[in-house]
């Protein structure tokens, strides 16, 4: 675990090249739901272009700080295999949202959905084998808020895409 704990930071500190279009405010305007100046933040829809700097940025903070995966021992390797599976799909759906430093073209942080219908990836089941970590447990939890959640809301069982 010692090397892995350098190497988180390495995911958001990769912004984007002078001379090139910053990918905080490049794109299409409509996605950009809010702009603090001040701040130097944009917050806007991620696009799939994102996929990849969404990843590195997300694994390294969820690496970092999320309690659940971190007792079961899941690694940096883990969270990036993890979100490998979802993120090319969120990206694609547009129900995710992302910070962007405006200076750097940093990813600060996201908010991560996807449409309620979709099934786990197919290589889901092979990641919860082969991943250092234990994600059951998290996997478990996210399971019982999902069945609550159908419950009160009284969502049906097989609802089409993008109805949720």
């Amino acid at each position: 675990m010692g090397a892995e704990q350098s190497t988180p930071l390495l995911g958001v500190l990769r912004g984007w090249l002078p001379g090139s279009s910053n990918p905080a405010t490049s794109g299409n305007p409509d996605d950009i739901l809010e702009n603090d100046e001040e701040a130097h933040v944009v917050y806007r829809v991620v696009r799939p272009a994102d996929t990849s700097s969404i990843i590195e940025a997300m694994a390294a903070a969820y690496f970092a700080g999320e309690p659940v995966t971190r007792a079961g021992g899941a690694t940096l390797k883990d969270h990036k295999a993890f979100l490998e599976m979802f993120v090319p799909r969120m990206a694609k759906e547009g129900n995710s949202v992302a910070a962007f430093d405006t200076t750097t073209g940093c990813v600060l942080g996201a908010f991560l959905n996807e449409d309620f219908s979709n099934p786990a990836p197919s290589a889901f089941n092979g990641f919860l084998k082969s991943s250092d970590g234990e994600f059951r447990a998290c996997m478990k939890m996210i399971e019982q808020l999902e069945d609550a959640l159908v419950e009160r809301f009284e969502i049906p069982e097989d609802i089409p895409a993008k109805e949720w």
